[in-house]
């Protein structure tokens, strides 16, 4: 089965969960968007960390913005 990656931009807060805000075929489209979220947390940023794949995570408190990669499987039809 034929695999491609895409990126989600999620947001949310700590204990409620989150939602995803965008989905994006590269990261580099996804980075003005994540900048763009970045700049609308009520607090500044106190943690960024970022994964081996690429992914990034920015916590400001109770709140948090994440873009991670995520495979997706298609179906080949005939």
């Amino acid at each position: 089965m034929p695999t491609t990656t895409v990126w989600l931009l999620m947001g949310g807060e700590d204990y409620r969960g989150g939602h995803v805000l965008g989905h994006f075929a590269t990261r580099e489209l996804a980075m003005p968007a994540l900048q763009a979220e970045a700049e609308t947390l009520p607090t500044d940023i106190v943690r960024t960390t970022h994964g081996e794949d690429g992914s990034t995570h920015l916590h400001s408190d109770g709140d948090w913005i994440s873009l991670t990669a995520h495979p997706v499987a298609s179906a080949e039809t005939t």
